[in-house]
């Protein structure tokens, strides 16, 4: 709204400056007025409110392994993504950044992670890590491999036992 409202300020003052004729460089003493009339007819338009939703798909899991049917996440809205829900509950001395400390793989997958879950930071004991892709990343890496027709669930694995698993978030936005 604030960006609509910064744009629709912009373009009155465009309007104002070539009904003038001038622009803010002229040095002139002279002062011009421009007045800009709205149509009676037009109406202003506002896009529907969106709402961040947030579906648990996974919660409280029950030790470090978590599966979803690729088929439930078929339906989910356009630009939905998807959050692995992960907490530091062990002390490490050692700096984690850019560590592995699991990932997720298909049911049908010979590799042992399709994608993997690396740190971008040291998390402190007790803090939640979210690891996020989209639907459409979901969707790319299971249409490439070979055999894509027969992979049913998307399984998170948290090989590192200084992390929990602790479930799997679909965020998208509903009007």
């Amino acid at each position: 709204m604030k960006k609509r409202v910064i744009w629709v300020v912009a373009v009155m003052m465009v309007l104002a400056l070539a009904a003038c004729g001038k622009d803010s460089s002229d040095k002139s003493d002279e002062k011009a007025t421009a007045t800009v009339t709205m149509s009676p007819t037009a109406t202003p338009t506002t896009a529907p409110a969106k709402e961040r939703q947030v579906r648990h798909i996974i919660k409280d899991t029950e030790g470090n392994t978590g599966s979803v049917a690729l088929q439930s996440l078929v339906f989910a809205p356009k630009g939905s993504v998807l959050y692995v829900i992960v907490k530091k509950d062990g002390e490490t001395t050692e700096d984690q950044t850019g560590k592995s400390i699991g990932g997720f793989a298909f049911d049908n997958s010979t590799k042992e992670f399709e994608y993997e879950f690396v740190l971008d930071h040291n998390p402190a004991k007790g803090e939640e890590i979210r690891f996020e892709f989209t639907l459409a990343d979901l969707q790319k890496l299971a249409a490439g491999m070979p055999n894509a027709e027969n992979a049913n669930k998307a399984i998170v694995t948290i090989k590192d036992e200084a992390y929990t698993f602790i479930g799997l978030d679909l965020e998208f936005e509903e009007e």
